[in-house]
């Protein structure tokens, strides 16, 4: 018990396979009882796919479910945005579906971007993420309804590439500005026009 608790402790701290291994060697000192058998990071590395899996089956589930108010499949809208960790530049993926009243943002996956300067290529990046978690076309068609981004997207005419890839009407899908990095420009805006403080 006390391992699988390391282990979740050390998965929801993102501490990563050694800083397991370091936990159950401080539990043992303390002498808490932790076993002799399967302690080491392989066993935390096949907890952590576990644990995505299960996490994957059950957003997969819940947008397969229908509302009980609009009977028809859950609504949801995705914002993405760009970073780099090491010079590797990703994607990050988020989907935003109302769960139990309450708008919350799901993280599915960070692919490798292939290029920064494409718009078909980010696009193409978001589908095949969206793909990853059985969202066919056909359930984006019908369940997609919205995308947040920063200007660099709007910039690079994402919507239209991913209207395309997806295949419905640009009207279709509502594009707009994350809020998140208008706030960042103007604040920006105001630390440049210092005059006004």
């Amino acid at each position: 018990m006390n391992v699988g608790r390391a282990a979740l402790f050390s998965i929801r701290s993102g501490l990563g396979g050694l800083k397991f291994v370091e936990t159950l060697n401080l539990l043992d000192l303390s002498g808490a009882a932790v076993g002799t058998y399967r302690h080491s990071r392989w066993f935390f590395a096949k907890l952590r796919a576990s644990m995505a899996r299960t996490m994957k089956e059950r957003v997969i589930e819940y947008l397969q479910t229908t509302d009980p108010i609009t009977q028809r499949r859950r609504a949801f809208a995705i914002t993405f945005d760009k970073v780099t960790i090491l010079r590797r530049s990703m994607q990050v993926t988020m989907m935003i579906v109302m769960v139990d009243g309450q708008w919350t943002p799901i993280y599915l996956q960070s692919p490798l971007c292939k290029t920064e300067l494409s718009g078909e290529e980010l696009s193409d990046n978001c589908v095949r993420v969206m793909e990853s978690f059985s969202l066919s076309q056909s359930i984006l068609k019908q369940q997609l309804v919205g995308c947040a981004v920063d200007g660099a997207y709007i910039h690079l005419s994402i919507g239209k590439h991913l209207c395309q890839k997806i295949g419905i009407r640009e009207e279709w899908l509502s594009i707009s500005w994350d809020s998140a990095h208008l706030l960042e420009l103007a604040i920006h805006d105001v630390k440049k026009q210092r005059k006004f403080l």
